[in-house]
């Protein structure tokens, strides 16, 4: 929500400080086209920059799991003509 106020606001900012400083009709929509590119540039980074950081433990995770299948499978191809029937 914090995100979306501050956005709203530099938006706002951006429009008044463009508005104040020309005396002829300025293009709003180009100004508010810019600034949301810029905004997104910048979000855009941080979000790579937190994905950077938490990647190991995601690909950790995953790791863990495509073992535990494979185990799985093994284990069941192992015990498939005996009397044991332990989750397969």
């Amino acid at each position: 929500m914090d995100k979306v106020i501050l956005f709203l606001g530099m938006i706002l900012i951006g429009y008044l400080t463009v508005f104040n400083a020309h005396s002829e009709q300025v293009d709003v929509t180009e100004v508010l086209k810019v600034e949301l590119k810029r905004l997104t540039h910048k979000h855009s980074l941080e979000i790579i920059a937190v994905m950077k950081e938490y990647l190991p433990a995601i690909l950790d995770q995953v790791a863990q799991e495509l073992r535990y299948d494979a185990d799985q499978k093994f284990k069941c191809s192992l015990l498939k003509d005996t009397a044991i029937k332990d989750d397969c």
